[in-house]
């Protein structure tokens, strides 16, 4: 009996040491050689499992298991890995590589760029990481430096046709596109079906206008790859190039068949249809467009002269505005605009513009024409004084105001509380009701009040209002809502942004700094009024959405200038409360103060400041940014 007792505890340990080795053989088996993701992070985490692994095969498992990662699109695990792969073993280049490709599939040029030097300075000899941070330094704008790193990937391995590729377009970056068709030419001979190749040395031959070898390139690319969009796209702007606007129209409506919500494309085949005089098709194109990439000034230029054709002169005015905010350099714009100014009897404005178009193109005769001409309309100086009448008076019971002593105000009051996929909000479309009334009650020119507003809706209220402040005294813009701030920039949501990722903030929503852009034309006093710092449900969700963004609690500060003011109904990272009641807290107090006769514009934020604290226990303090004109500035004037 004791015999027994003893050999089993001889023999126990080395069974297990037997199984030990044996499961680490198999799990090291599937972490090298393992024929799915699944497969390879199963071995690489049995391997992991065992407690006596040598810190550089832990390295080595580490490192597996993050490529698994990365190849099924886990981003931040295939970081976690690598990192720990480093911590093991902080000599192994290809874990550092592996970092830097992760942070690039995220588009974190800044994070992978020191993993590249450091796998470089551990492995000089990896043309594939030379290679690989000459496209880093490319992305940068720093084409010296993306030309040496491709250029000493070429002489460790000279048939690397995409280190020919990366050096090709930084020599295009540098307009120098000879040395560029050398080199996709050779990428080509050591790689036939790479696309980039002939995209890229049709890009060249197109700057040194050779349309026909440009085209030819083209039509390679698409032999191999008949679904490629951008290879459509590019014809069609060669085509177009060469006059061919059948063929060009063609290319693009195949380019956005493939591609949808391919901008650009929809872009091009717009000034296509407008180049062809069918400025119907060119209008529809340009709004899809507009809806996919709202920041390009040329779609809202090319909508506005298209607009102005079919005598459209209120839409024509806010899209070419929108393209001078957007690009302030571009005359066509300003012409543009003066020809919708001048059908519309607004001849100084015409005139303005057109001086304006002279400055940035000078000696260009037709503007000089057209100027001459829109001057000969102008009416003698007593008709024309009467265009624009920028008084208004208040039939309020004991108030009386002289004509003019206000000015003309304006504004924009938007209610934001059916958000697709949170919960509703209960009052910004009553608090945006009752801001509305008392602008009115207050004398207000022109007070629009908008509710539920998708991104589309937003952005065309506010290229509407911003023609409306152009001729304006004040402009006022009050929103109530759901907004955020990303890495210091704020902005305000419509009901249909998703927001599942940080990064896709700034194309789902509005900036701040675009209403600010849209009460900035206003001639004395700009107000921006921001009941928009509620706890926002987007901001939890995206914190796991695999970004290093950063996403902050409220509303960051802001920095307005020339008699412009932000008023947040709770100061910067701290939230607004919704309310219990009607309305909330911050819209009923400053209606109180709004309709208080001769209440200064800072003092009466003052008061809503103090009184809000007060309603809140001292959970919600208003403030106001910016500064104010010296004179001083009243809703409600002082009754006589």
């Amino acid at each position: 009996m004791m015999r027994k007792n003893v050999m089993s505890a001889v023999f126990t340990p080395l069974l297990v040491a037997f199984l030990s080795q044996s499961a680490a053989a198999t799990g090291w088996t599937q972490c090298n050689t393992g024929e799915t993701a699944d497969e390879v992070i199963a071995g690489c985490t049995a391997v992991l499992g065992i407690g006596e692994t040598r810190s550089t095969d832990r390295a080595r498992a580490h490192n597996n298991r993050g490529l698994a990662h990365l190849k099924a699109g886990r981003h931040a695990d295939a970081i976690e890995d690598f990192n720990q792969a480093i911590a093991f073993d902080n000599t192994l280049a290809v874990a550092f590589f592996n970092r830097a490709l992760a942070n690039l599939r995220r588009g974190d040029f800044d994070q992978a760029l020191p993993d590249l030097i450091d796998t470089i300075r551990l492995d000089p000899q990896s043309a594939t990481a030379w290679s690989v941070r000459s496209q880093v330094w490319y992305a940068k704008r720093q084409y010296d430096k993306a030309i040496s790193d491709a250029s000493k990937a070429i002489r460790i391995k000279p048939n690397n046709a995409l280190a020919h590729i990366n050096r090709a377009r930084a020599y295009n970056a540098k307009r120098q596109y000879n040395r560029a068709i050398a080199d996709l030419t050779k990428a080509m001979r050591l790689n036939p079906h790479e696309a980039t190749a002939y995209l890229n040395r049709a890009r060249a031959y197109h700057a040194l206008k050779r349309f026909d070898q440009a085209i030819a390139d083209i039509d390679r690319l698409l032999e191999y790859h008949p679904n490629d969009a951008t290879g459509y796209n590019f014809r069609g702007r060669f085509k177009l190039e060469k006059q061919d606007l059948a063929g060009a129209i063609s290319d693009f409506s195949e380019a956005v068949l493939l591609n949808p919500d391919y901008a650009i494309a929809w872009h091009n085949l717009g000034y296509a249809h407008w180049l062809s005089q069918n400025v119907e098709k060119a209008i529809a194109n340009l709004n899809k467009a507009v809806t996919l990439n709202p920041r390009y000034a040329y779609s809202y230029l090319f909508r506005g002269l298209s607009n102005t054709k079919l005598s459209r002169y209120t839409q024509a005015i806010a899209d070419l505005s929108q393209a001078m905010r957007l690009d302030p350099r571009d005359s066509r714009a300003y012409a543009g605009r003066a020809e919708a100014y001048a059908a519309t009897g607004q001849i100084d404005r015409a005139l303005a513009d057109m001086d304006m178009a002279m400055r940035l193109a000078p000696g260009n005769i037709k503007l000089t024409a057209k100027r001459a001409r829109i001057a000969g309309l102008a009416k003698p100086a007593s008709s024309a004084s009467a265009l624009h009448d920028g008084t208004a008076a208040s039939t309020k019971p004991g108030l009386t105001l002289a004509p003019g002593s206000l000015g003309k105000r304006v504004a924009l009051v938007i209610g934001n509380a059916k958000y697709a996929g949170v919960k509703e909000l209960a009052n910004p479309p009553r608090d945006a009701k009752l801001v509305a009334s008392a602008f009115t009650r207050a004398g207000f020119t022109d007070v629009t009040l908008l509710y539920n507003l998708d991104q589309r809706s937003m952005r065309e209220s506010l290229i509407e209002f911003t023609s409306k402040a152009e001729t304006a005294d004040w402009a006022v813009v009050y929103f109530a809502g759901h907004g955020i701030e990303v890495d210091g920039r704020n902005y305000l949501i419509p009901v249909d942004a998703r927001l599942r990722n940080a990064r896709h903030v700034s194309l789902e929503t509005v900036p701040l700094s675009d209403v600010m852009d849209a009460a900035g034309a206003a001639r004395k006093f700009r107000l921006i009024i921001l009941d928009a710092c509620r706890d926002n449900p987007f901001r939890r969700s995206m914190k796991t959405a695999g970004t290093t963004r950063s996403v902050g609690r409220g509303l960051a500060r802001v920095e307005p200038t020339g008699g412009t003011l932000v008023a947040y109904a709770a100061r910067e990272g701290q939230l607004a409360l919704d309310g219990n009641g009607a309305n909330s807290p911050f819209a009923k107090e400053l209606v109180r103060y709004l309709d208080q006769p001769g209440l200064e514009i800072g003092k009466l934020f003052r008061r809503t400041r103090d009184a809000v604290l007060k309603l809140t226990d001292g959970r919600q303090e208003p403030f106001t940014y910016g500064s104010l004109p010296g004179e001083d500035l009243y809703f409600r004037p002082p009754a006589n």
